[in-house]
């Protein structure tokens, strides 16, 4: 998290639901965005 820019101090005040709900949907929108770029760019 620190490599995204937080600091120490916003961290602990983050509730740790709150932060793993950030993390999953960024997983996810990056996900989406991988398989959206494979569809458009493979041929079958």
């Amino acid at each position: 998290m620190l490599e995204n820019g937080w600091t120490l101090n916003e961290i602990e005040n983050t509730d740790l639901n709150e932060l793993m709900k950030l993390y999953a949907f960024r997983d996810a929108v990056k996900e989406f965005e991988e398989l959206k770029f494979l569809d458009e760019h493979t041929m079958f």
